[in-house]
């Protein structure tokens, strides 16, 4: 494929790495200080890949889908505008998906925590929350990839209302079981990829569930892989929706 990365700086230089290495042609780059981006560059590319930060996101991908190019966003930081660009992609004919976490990883261990979840819902013993930890340069908290694991658990969890973010440190053994907001603690440090942590404490134990990234090239080798599953749909998509084509109807740890 021909491909345009909107974003160039650490994850679009991953990006265009990887994608060069899996056979494909980058064709153009795009960085977020450019001009704006005009219908002919559609002309140039079969799709784009776009990691152009919070600020500039969800403008680029409206100029991407007007191009009629099909674009995989791993910018997080705009929900706030992903409902009004998404029906522009549908009314557009066009195809977007976004996604908080490119990294296949991460998908499956957010549906791994689906299923947990649903289990320590008839456990009401354990008090639970999220821990978040990415290098000192993002901006937005909590990480796109710790709203979605707090939504899914949320979503399965009876007892508890709602979830909010903080920023700060996290002591397992002061949360209250009966508690019925999800913390979703913050940290900062370094130049850590990203650590997200599910933590489930009891009063005799303590459950957690892990992912840790060991670098970029995951969230940039997933952004590949949707581009190229992406090619030749239209419509709007998620990272489940690749995931439920790749593992098909005998996935046992689909989300209810």
């Amino acid at each position: 494929m021909r491909l345009l990365i909107v974003g160039y700086g650490v994850m679009g230089r991953a990006v265009e790495s990887l994608a060069v290495e899996a056979g494909h042609e980058v064709t153009a780059r795009i960085d977020r200080d450019d001009p704006p981006i005009t219908p002919e560059i559609g002309e140039l590319a079969d799709a784009a890949i776009e990691f152009s930060g919070p600020a500039a996101a969800a403008a680029r991908v409206r100029e991407l889908i007007a191009s009629g190019l099909p674009v995989v966003s791993g910018s997080t930081g705009w929900s706030e505008s992903f409902g009004e660009v998404a029906d522009a992609c549908r009314a557009h004919g066009g195809a977007l998906l976004h996604a908080p976490n490119l990294s296949i990883g991460v998908a499956l261990f957010e549906r791994i925590v689906r299923r947990a979840a649903t289990l320590l819902d008839i456990v009401p013993d354990y008090g639970l929350r999220i821990e978040e930890t990415h290098h000192v340069r993002k901006v937005d908290h909590p990480s796109g990839t710790a709203r979605w694991l707090a939504e899914g658990v949320v979503a399965e969890i009876e007892r508890l209302d709602r979830w909010e973010g903080e920023m700060g440190d996290a002591t397992p053994s002061s949360v209250d079981p009966d508690e019925r907001v999800l913390r979703v603690v913050s940290h900062r440090e370094g130049d850590v990829p990203g650590t997200h942590v599910v933590r489930a404490a009891g009063p005799d134990d303590v459950l957690e569930l892990t992912h840790r990234a060991l670098r970029r090239d995951g969230f940039a080798r997933g952004a590949v892989r949707a581009v190229e599953w992406l090619r030749g749909r239209s419509g709007v998509f998620t990272l489940d929706d690749m995931l439920d084509d790749m593992l098909g109807p005998s996935d046992r740890l689909a989300p209810r």
